[in-house]
């Protein structure tokens, strides 16, 4: 039977009218990160290799408490790191999304980094990439969503450890969101590199975690994969410590909570959500002279600031260079909000103001379904959609349970 609520370390209160949860953390333990745990001994032991070539898979967010990149960490182990492999947005998290990432070389580490990202997609390893590499190192922090991409090289690197027989070591992180497990699985016609495998919109499991997932149920443990936990780890929000910007237009915390459903929502014309401006993914708005924007945003002001998000109506100019009305949004850490929720929260309030969606093909390609965008467009209401994903949440979850590391485990709900 699935849990949804564990008592050891957080307890969450749901509200079940407003339909949120209050976290409330009762340690103070911090938190080690992987790559703050791992030593060369863990890297000799699961290579059996008296001095292992390590390749690492990371980016600007693979850092330490103390500010270290993962690849100075293992250098100062005395650990020899061949290559850095980049995935999206490149090794410093400064490439827009979708253009093509280069190869170049760190100039800290003076290490090669190889670019996994072009052309829209991930890019798979090659046998020359990886024939002098004993073990591959995976350390990037995700977002909690399925659609962004870092996952989807974790999947892609993955399949090149399967191939050509090379062991790979995944060190933990939080998960931005916390626990919260909830959203359609992936419709197999809607694989891609922004939904990558069948998992939850908003999976609730950290990257080791899924590294485990994605090993027994679509590589059969053919690859040889540790994980190297968090200790002090409790699935709260308050876990995930902001160090750098995990993209460009993620550039902190509060537009990563934003992107849990706003990330969705700017695939819908004719919202805006700040893309182009400072408040990237932190504020929905539509173009000041489109019938009903003002209702609308009123409307929203409303739902959101009794749902508990902060809330507040704004006018700016939108990387289109038009005047734009809409409300920014401010996340609160002890709260917990539900992606469906907000999702449909936007897309009842356009309803009920009349305001024409149009659906891009990314969106279906992003949530997983094409079948949304085909209910609202002929006419149907939102409400009790997420209804009919339940079955498929409780058996990912049964699914996924053994590869869950902490004590605190992801909590399904239904909105």
């Amino acid at each position: 039977m699935i849990t949804f609520f564990k008592k050891q370390f957080c307890v969450y209160l749901a509200i079940a009218k407003l339909g949120f949860f209050f976290t409330t953390c009762t340690t103070e333990k911090k938190i080690l990160l992987g790559i703050e745990c791992i030593t060369k001994k863990t890297i000799k032991q699961h290579t059996k290799k008296g001095n292992p070539c390590v390749g690492l898979i990371t980016n600007q967010t693979g850092i330490t408490q103390k500010g270290l990149l993962s690849v100075q960490v293992l250098q100062q182990k005395s650990i020899t790191v061949s290559t850095i492999f980049a995935p999206e947005h490149g090794y410093w998290g400064t490439v827009p999304a979708g253009n093509p990432v280069q190869t170049t070389v760190d100039p800290i580490s003076k290490v090669p980094v190889v670019s996994l990202y072009a052309h829209g997609a991930g890019k798979n390893l090659t046998k020359e990439q990886v024939q002098n590499i004993d073990v591959l190192i995976f350390d990037m922090q995700d977002c909690g969503m399925r659609h962004f991409t870092y996952i989807s090289t974790l999947y892609k690197v993955m399949e090149g450890c399967a191939k050509y027989k090379v062991p790979l070591l995944v060190t933990d992180r939080p998960n931005p969101l916390g626990g919260l497990m909830e959203g359609p699985l992936v419709d197999p016609a809607l694989v891609s590199f922004i939904s990558i495998a069948p998992i939850p919109l908003r999976h609730g499991m950290t990257i080791g975690e899924l590294a485990l997932y994605f090993n027994k149920q679509f590589f059969k443990n053919s690859v040889h994969l540790m994980v190297v936990p968090m200790k002090n780890y409790t699935r709260s929000l308050q876990d995930f410590i902001f160090f750098k910007r995990l993209s460009p237009n993620l550039p902190n915390k509060n537009a990563i909570y934003g992107y849990s459903f706003l990330g969705l929502v700017g695939e819908i014309e004719p919202f805006d959500v700040g893309v182009g401006t400072p408040y990237a993914f932190q504020q929905i708005g539509l173009p000041a002279n489109c019938a009903g924007s003002s209702v609308f945003c009123e409307k929203i002001l409303k739902a959101f600031l009794k749902y508990g998000i902060g809330s507040k109506i704004v006018t700016y100019t939108d990387k289109k260079k038009r005047t734009c009305v809409g409300v920014r949004f401010t996340f609160n850490t002890n709260q917990t909000w539900s992606t469906m929720f907000c999702l449909k929260t936007v897309l009842q309030k356009a309803q009920k103001t009349h305001i024409p969606l149009l659906f891009s093909q990314s969106f279906s390609k992003a949530f997983g379904q094409d079948t949304l965008p085909k209910y609202i467009l002929g006419g149907g209401t939102i409400h009790n959609y997420s209804s009919q994903f339940s079955c498929d949440l409780t058996l990912f979850y049964n699914k996924a349970e053994s590869c869950m590391l902490y004590t605190n485990k992801p909590f399904v709900t239904q909105r």
